[in-house]
């Protein structure tokens, strides 16, 4: 009886087995797929064009390719173009150690692989990060209290508070604890006396040292973190630059940072061509870094600014291309209600800002990294817009206040450190 149900099992596992077999023989495409030409020698982070021509009994419906290592590694899926008979796509490289490049045809619940062996993979001169984040969220501070604007509470000399406002922006990022930072508040920069800061993002509205309103401009700007940027005279965050506690944000320390504002059609400063190379940059730029895909999409991307906007840092030296690199970007020009013009919008949402961090590596030598914020929404400071007694339009004193402390929004982009 036992060795009946034995033979009895046994022959059910394999009229199992043998269904599974022929259940897969059945998923298998019938198709055959070759390339134009042999992939050759590739570069690590850089794309590979592949082209193709595809037999197959049923129309191909998709078409997927991954670098591989061996059958449990492998790079993320990135999808070919179909045309017909016809499969094309950008391949990234994505993995160090990949030895072939996969291409997976399917139709219906049929696939196919195919495998191209890679001659060879070179490495990059230098590995560069990528940090991106569709929905970056910044405040301007309001005046943060020290001995200098508030002796009464901070008697004492390089005393005061600290700040949580995410005001700060890092573009090559920077380590706070166990994590790399982009955005940080006044706190964290000041601890770390101003390390790798780029931009801060602020109210522009009195003079925080000596409490005084700034007559000739007025609100929300993007800055330069050196103290000639904070502390102007028409920017006025001298809080941000006191010292306490023996730290304080030195310019040494600062990121050697530039930023070049990019108008859409609104604006009379409106120009098509170097509209739409940024935009149609962003778009092909991943939204967020999660697999080294992203990575090196993002910074392979990013690296067309320089070689289209910012040539001469490559030596080219006919026609050579070189960014703005402003200091600082206004809302508004001549916001202030003692300004002897009405006040000018200067960018808006759906606006970009093209930036770039120059790294000294050597006594003659710099590193370029290169970044793209587009603005997505700012605080609707409509309300404080009113008519001096000059009669030119501008930001009201009081009103200004409730600009201070609300959100604002950002997709940003950027090439950073690899670490």
């Amino acid at each position: 009886m036992k060795k009946s149900l034995f033979i009895l099992a046994a022959a059910a596992a394999f009229a199992i087995t043998a269904c599974d077999k022929n259940d897969d023989a059945k998923k298998v495409l019938d198709a055959e797929f070759t390339l134009a030409n042999p992939i050759g020698t590739v570069v690590y982070g850089q794309p590979v064009e592949l082209e193709g021509t595809a037999v197959s009994s049923l129309a191909i419906e998709k078409a997927i390719a991954m670098t591989v290592k061996d059958a449990e590694n492998a790079g993320s899926e990135q999808e070919l173009k179909i045309e017909g008979d016809k499969i094309s796509g950008m391949v990234f490289i994505d993995s160090r150690d990949a030895v072939e490049i996969k291409v997976t045809l399917s139709a219906g619940d049929k696939s196919k692989d195919f495998s191209f062996p890679i001659e060879a993979i070179n490495a990059p001169e230098r590995k560069i990060g990528f940090y991106a984040n569709d929905a970056l969220c910044m405040q301007a501070d309001s005046i943060v209290q020290n001995h200098v604007n508030t002796p009464d509470l901070f008697p004492v000399e390089f005393t005061g508070k600290g700040s949580e406002t995410p005001s700060f922006f890092s573009m090559l990022g920077v380590k706070v604890g166990d994590e790399v930072k982009h955005v940080l508040n006044l706190t964290e920069a000041r601890e770390r006396d101003g390390e790798k800061l780029s931009f801060c993002w602020l109210n522009c509205l009195q003079n925080t040292a000596e409490r005084k309103y700034i007559g000739s401009q007025r609100g929300f700007m993007f800055s330069g973190c050196k103290a000639s940027s904070l502390g102007g005279g028409t920017t006025g965050r001298q809080c941000d630059l006191y010292k306490v506690d023996d730290h304080m944000i030195k310019d040494a320390n600062i990121d050697d940072f530039g930023m070049t504002i990019i108008r859409g059609s609104w604006s009379k400063d409106y120009d098509e061509k170097t509209f739409k190379f940024v935009d149609s940059l962003f778009i092909n730029i991943p939204s967020q870094c999660v697999t080294e895909l992203d990575r090196v999409k993002g910074v392979y991307n990013l690296s067309k600014i320089q070689q289209v906007m910012d040539s001469a840092t490559l030596g080219v030296e006919e026609e050579p291309t070189s960014l703005p690199n402003k200091t600082f970007i206004r809302r508004y020009t001549d916001g202030g209600d003692s300004a002897k013009k009405d006040m000018a919008e200067n960018f808006k949402a759906g606006d970009y800002v093209v930036m770039r961090s120059k790294v000294k590596v050597a006594d003659d030598k710099f590193e370029y990294y290169y970044g793209i914020l587009q603005i997505v929404q700012l605080f609707d400071d409509s309300f404080a817009i009113v008519t001096a007694e000059n009669g030119f339009t501008c930001l009201d004193r009081e009103k200004s206040h409730e600009c201070f402390l609300k959100p604002n929004y950002f997709d940003v982009r950027v090439q950073c450190l690899a670490e």
